[in-house]
């Protein structure tokens, strides 16, 4: 049993068979995911029971929540081979309105495989793409990390989500501020309270776990809000019929 499950108090092999299915009920554990500086902070649990940890990379994130019923994660899943590119930014960009800068445009899936920003760069444009910014190949390796753990039968239960998108859904509006700044923390912590996080118990975890900065906290907080979403059957997904890439992974985001 995986310990977010013994913590909540959830069978994995009950729980397998709601994954199948992607059924809800009260008693289902599910996770929302984030990079951080020191790896990936984890918000995991169901509706008044919420923990957070933090593991070092994806693979043993991904052991640690073995039993959940929906995992999403904010990095991207599934990468074009060259253009267009992925048709779910420009949908979420649409979606989120004056947040959508926070959507970047990932890499194709031949500049996964760079070492620098200039082999990302070059790679990305040879394969029809454009530049790669320092913010997109710093979270390269992250990419890579998933991409690496990934398939299409895990990504029935392990999907892409984007916490501007979540927020979105939460809220049932645009929020008004951007997270960076100290109204826009407070605007998604009071949703967030109202969804029934307890913020201060997760704001304690994050500062003994450390590694990990309030908006990453407060991100994989609203993923998990929305992986219970996906377990229950009412989450959104966009593009609503999504392409799939090379390997067979859909590009799309759920929220």
């Amino acid at each position: 049993m995986c310990p977010f499950c013994r913590r909540f108090g959830r069978n994995p092999r009950e729980n397998g068979r709601r994954v199948r299915g992607l059924a809800g009920g009260l008693d289902i554990v599910v996770a929302g995911i984030d990079g951080c500086r020191s790896g990936w902070v984890c918000v995991a649990g169901k509706p008044g029971g919420w923990a957070a940890e933090r593991h070092p990379d994806f693979a043993s994130a991904m052991d640690a929540l073995t039993g959940c019923a929906a995992v999403l994660v904010d990095m991207p899943i599934g990468f074009a081979s060259g253009p267009p590119g992925r048709a779910v930014e420009k949908v979420a960009r649409k979606a989120i309105g004056p947040r959508r800068s926070s959507v970047f445009e990932p890499p194709l899936r031949p500049a996964l495989a760079a070492a620098t920003q200039d082999e990302a760069t070059r790679l990305n444009r040879a394969a029809g793409g454009g530049g790669i910014s320092a913010q997109c190949f710093h979270i390269i390796r992250r990419m890579r990390e998933i991409d690496g753990w990934i398939t299409p039968e895990r990504q029935a239960r392990v999907m892409e989500g984007h916490p501007e998108f979540a927020f979105r859904t939460l809220a049932g509006r645009v929020l008004a501020h951007p997270k960076r700044k100290a109204e826009g923390r407070a605007e998604r912590a009071s949703l967030l309270t109202w969804a029934g996080f307890d913020l201060a118990a997760l704001e304690a975890a994050r500062r003994a776990l450390g590694g990990i900065a309030p908006d990453d906290l407060l991100d994989a907080c609203v993923l998990a809000h929305a992986a219970w979403r996906v377990a229950n059957g009412v989450a959104e997904r966009i593009p609503a019929v999504p392409g799939t890439d090379a390997r067979g992974l859909r590009m799309e985001m759920w929220a």
